[in-house]
């Protein structure tokens, strides 16, 4: 899962955008304001999650004096 987050999030978004349409194909109400909060949501998620696997793979090279 973790390397598809790195690779392709946009997939990801893709797959819960489809799960969107056919659940509203389905009759399940959601209105376009929620649609639109549902994809932020997953969209701000896999780019925290993108964020902390590529920075688990950074190595300092030098000291940082705070």
């Amino acid at each position: 899962m973790w390397e598809r987050v790195k690779n392709e999030p946009a997939i990801v978004t893709g797959v819960v955008t489809a799960v969107i349409v056919l659940a509203v194909a389905f009759g399940v109400p959601i209105s376009d304001d929620q649609k639109s909060a549902i994809l932020g949501l997953v969209s701000a998620v896999l780019m925290l999650a993108g964020a902390g696997v590529v920075r688990g793979k950074v190595k300092p090279t030098r000291k940082l004096d705070y």
